[in-house]
């Protein structure tokens, strides 16, 4: 046999046995990652359940199943066994094939601030306005606010325009995409979070003349600034 036969099928046996070892390493590789990834078992609902469901008569019916999930993406006080759901009631919905949490039902591991995440002493107050009047819908979960009122008139007389609330939390925002709102001028609905007193001024202010929301920027506090007259009719 020629000896440029011999070192090209020498050179096929060579690539042939990298390739196959490669294989082997990827393939042991894979296996010993799956090991080491437990595995666990957690209840799932096979329906979309709502607020303030008794959960006793869905067990009865048989709606909740078993799932397989990775244990390091098991959720906060996840429920692994039926018992856990005897006597409960949603405080918030549960949607179908999710991971069932405790802190999901009435008690004391409900979530703190309920499902809106409001902060303590406050409350959630929700506006529907144009576009115009909240930042052209651009408005995102956990942006700050400076609420601004304008009414027709004052104690003087006169329109006046003026600070109701320096600074409030987004908490949720609905009414479509900052675009879509844009470009429709569409309503979109903001809700806020803000103090009983603030919560006062912005129903007064909402339903005795406008509201106008301007977005803080990241890390900045609204100022409270002097209000501002219109001109005195002659």
């Amino acid at each position: 046999m020629k000896r440029s036969s011999l070192a090209g099928i020498l050179a096929v046996l060579f690539a042939l046995a990298a390739a196959a070892a490669v294989f082997l390493y990827t393939q042991a590789a894979r296996q010993s990652a799956e090991r080491s990834q437990q595995m666990v078992e957690v209840l799932v609902s096979t329906v979309d359940i709502s607020a303030g469901q008794d959960l006793d008569a869905l067990v009865e019916q048989g709606v909740f199943q078993a799932k397989r999930v990775p244990e390091q993406d098991m959720v906060q006080a996840v429920i692994t066994d039926e018992f856990q759901l005897r006597g409960q009631t949603t405080a918030y919905p549960i949607l179908a094939g999710e991971q069932i949490s405790a802190t999901r039902f009435r008690g004391p591991q409900e979530l703190e601030g309920g499902l809106l995440g409001i902060p303590g002493e406050h409350q959630a107050v929700s506006l529907t306005l144009e576009a115009d009047r909240a930042v052209a819908g651009s408005l995102r979960v956990d942006d700050h606010v400076e609420v601004f009122g304008s009414f027709d008139r004052s104690k003087r007389g006169v329109p006046v325009t003026q600070v109701v609330v320096p600074d409030a939390e987004v908490l949720a925002v609905s009414g479509g995409a900052a675009e879509a709102a844009a470009a429709t001028g569409g309503a979109v609905t903001v809700t806020l979070a803000v103090t009983p007193v603030e919560a006062a001024l912005l129903v007064y202010a909402k339903e005795q003349g406008g509201v106008y929301l301007t977005l803080l920027p990241p890390n900045e506090s609204g100022i409270v600034l002097p209000s501002v007259y219109g001109q005195v009719e002659r």
